[in-house]
């Protein structure tokens, strides 16, 4: 456990004792651990079925194989990693449109990757973006509603080539060259009534593409 998880452990505990100063020590951990983040997620379509057609060791090949085209994006867009959780990867930028950029940098990464490769080594990746104050202890772990949203598009509902936008983090995208924000008809955040957005952009073509869907995507 890092300095900063301990620390934040022992804040916490400290606020459920009787009597405790909640206000005080929220206060407290919030001067000490409160940021304004980009939070980005990204996780591979068809998880579960590919592993299970293709065994878990052809699957871990692919993790790898993503892993090391989404490294230097982020780096390049001034990002940072900051999990790994199977498929799925934790990212966080200071600037909003620098994580947008590194979204669409790299599905046209994936593309290039899936042109030369055949089907069982294609992969399809959908990203969610959002935008707002955190906690962020230290290089380990990020908390607050805008990193639960970004899992939430990212990890469940963006298919392969999508990527799915909160209302926060479009209002600090603005415009953005060769972009549009869609609004989802129908869409809803977790159990509240805000919509999410669809980044409309010159998504890639590809034939094996419905091969990867876990859901409906729509393609332009």
């Amino acid at each position: 456990m890092s300095k900063s998880t301990h620390t934040l452990s022992d804040l916490i505990e400290e606020r459920l004792k009787p009597g405790a100063d909640a206000d005080d020590i929220d206060r407290r951990i919030e001067a000490m651990f409160g940021e304004r983040w980009c939070v980005v997620f990204t996780d591979m379509s068809g998880f579960s079925r590919r592993a299970a057609r293709s065994g878990i060791i052809s699957f871990l090949v692919l993790m790898h194989q993503l892993n090391k085209i989404v490294q230097p994006i982020v780096r390049r867009n001034g990002g940072i990693v900051v999990k790994i959780i199977a498929d799925s990867h934790l990212i966080l930028f200071r600037d909003p449109r620098h994580g947008l950029a590194a979204c669409l940098e790299l599905q046209k990464a994936v593309h290039r990757h899936n042109s030369s490769v055949p089907e069982p080594d294609q992969i399809y990746i959908g990203a969610g973006i959002g935008y707002g104050d955190c906690l962020k202890l230290g290089d380990d772990d990020v908390f607050g509603v805008e990193v639960n949203f970004a899992a939430k598009l990212g990890e469940d509902l963006a298919g392969p080539y999508e990527v799915f936008v909160t209302p926060d983090a479009v209002k600090a995208i603005g415009k953005f060259d060769g972009v549009r924000f869609k609004k989802v008809a129908g869409s809803r955040l977790g159990g509240t009534k805000l919509p999410y957005y669809e980044a409309v952009y010159d998504a890639p073509r590809d034939t094996n593409v419905r091969k990867a869907k876990r859901g409906r995507v729509r393609f332009r």
